[in-house]
């Protein structure tokens, strides 16, 4: 058993989900976080990370083209620790290798064979031929895509507890649909994952969700600022268990410094607060009773 008042918020690992389109920074956000660094890179990334971190000798990685790998791997790094923070970049990659690997295991075809496939159908085209149909997702490999993901976040719960940053990226899909009564729009937006239910269940594990943006700079010589916000901004879902701004403009900055320094801030909460006669009111219902 332990107490709320024994928590240090400042050292304990933080588990973070970041989110946002393409190329708003959530991957060197990522790296810049405590080393030793072991980044499971699903989208060969890595290069723009070695652009703006050129002399960082602490950050490791591995680019992942299988499943299988990654998933031992990963089993590897959860049995040992060594690292103060793992990166999982990104998770839209990261279930195109799920769905792929459980595609093969029932024979059907996959991002490895794909192409041969389809170079093999151009030529039996010519000939008044077809030969093999490649195969759709089906039930089954939304089910496994849900049953890896979570196995993989109650891995990253377990180095949560052996102090291991744990960050995950993440691309954003936006859906809209209109009610044909009164022509009205609802805005959706969903982590891209294959499945509903995956999407839906990822984000409830994470404490730290934040959502990277970009914007013209109002100065037309400067390039693209770098934003991020850490709590609800319309459609865009964040949080944050500090007291971190809403909404932070990390340009040119270490994004992990500019967070870090608000992680020991703490504030007087309404939640604390107790009306004076409440012990009274207590009292004189016990004495009732």
């Amino acid at each position: 058993m332990q107490n709320l008042s024994d928590i240090d918020l400042v050292s304990r690992a933080k588990m973070t989900l970041m989110k946002g389109g393409v190329g708003v920074g959530k991957s060197v956000a990522a790296a810049s976080y405590p080393k030793p660094m072991f980044i499971c890179d699903f989208d060969r990334r890595i290069a723009s990370i070695r652009k703006l971190f050129p002399h960082e000798k602490e950050i490791y990685f591995e680019t992942y083209t299988s499943y299988k790998k990654f998933a031992e791997d990963f089993d590897r790094i959860c049995d040992s620790a060594p690292y103060k923070t793992v990166v999982l970049d990104s998770l839209t990659n990261l279930v195109e290798l799920i769905i792929d690997y459980f595609v093969k295991l029932r024979g059907g075809t996959t991002l490895e064979n794909m192409e041969e496939e389809a170079e093999e159908n151009r030529k039996q085209k010519k000939k008044g031929k077809m030969k093999g149909i490649l195969s759709m997702t089906t039930i089954e490999d939304y089910s496994a895509e849900t049953r890896a993901l979570s196995e993989i976040l109650v891995n990253s719960k377990v180095l949560a507890e052996r102090k291991v940053n744990i960050i995950l990226t993440a691309h954003i899909i936006t859906t809209v649909s209109t009610n044909i009564k009164t022509g009205s729009n609802t805005i959706e937006k969903f982590l891209l994952t294959y499945g509903k239910k995956a999407a839906g269940k990822i984000p409830t594990v994470f404490d730290e969700i934040y959502h990277f943006s970009t914007k013209s700079s109002i100065d037309t010589s400067q390039g693209l600022m770098y934003e991020v916000n850490t709590s609800n901004d319309g459609d865009d879902f964040a949080r944050s268990s500090f007291h971190l701004p809403s909404s932070i403009n990390w340009t040119d900055k270490n994004f992990y410094n500019e967070i870090f320094k608000y992680f020991s801030i703490v504030k007087d909460s309404p939640m604390e607060e107790v009306p004076e006669n409440l012990g009274e009111s207590v009292i004189s219902v016990n004495n009732i009773l």
